[in-house]
């Protein structure tokens, strides 16, 4: 075994504490780690060139100076399309929201793309901001927060910049195929 995570998540399976990984959970967290790097930065990196190449002064800004835009194309990107827009929560105890009461055990859906949009959070939420202020995109939930947030969000946020970098570097004339999509 090796100093990688694989390595290290195995050893948490062998040890013999209370604390240890039974396969499942080694199996899980492996495989949730490995999905939720993948897709979810394939889904970023698609959505940003389409975000930025369906509207050609946003590509031309990017080109001109991607170190400065590329973090904040990446967050805004997550803000207005992240891949996780809806997750599925069980209420364990009665929850009283806006005069209705929500019994427990009951399925709420919570929608996670809506808080990025709220406008008492963000100035003009449904505007593509690529100058937008770092506290302010900061609160935007596409990757989830706390326990629940996803595994692959530091992996998606760096090759997110890196592959936005790159192809504005080398494709500055990149454009849509079909740009009337």
């Amino acid at each position: 075994l090796g100093e990688d995570v694989v390595s290290l998540l195995i050893r948490a399976r062998d040890d013999e504490s209370d604390q240890a990984l039974n396969d499942t959970e080694l199996v899980s967290v492996v495989t949730q780690s490995l999905v939720g790097g993948i897709d979810t930065t394939g889904a970023l990196i698609a959505r940003m060139a389409y975000l930025l190449l369906s509207v050609r002064e946003r590509w031309d800004r990017l080109c001109a100076d991607p170190d400065k835009y590329a973090a904040t194309i990446v967050e805004e990107t997550l803000r207005m399309h992240g891949p996780i827009r809806c997750v599925g929560r069980t209420t364990t105890r009665d929850v009283e929201i806006a005069g209705t009461t929500i019994p427990a055990g009951s399925l709420v859906l919570l929608h996670t793309g809506s808080a990025s949009r709220d406008p008492a959070a963000f100035e003009d939420p449904e505007r593509f901001d690529m100058e937008r202020s770092g506290a302010e995109v900061g609160q935007q939930l596409g990757l989830g927060r706390g326990t629940h947030f996803c595994l692959g969000a530091p992996f998606a946020r760096v090759a997110g910049r890196v592959v936005l970098k790159a192809l504005a570097e080398r494709l500055p004339d990149l454009r849509l195929a079909d740009p009337d999509m």
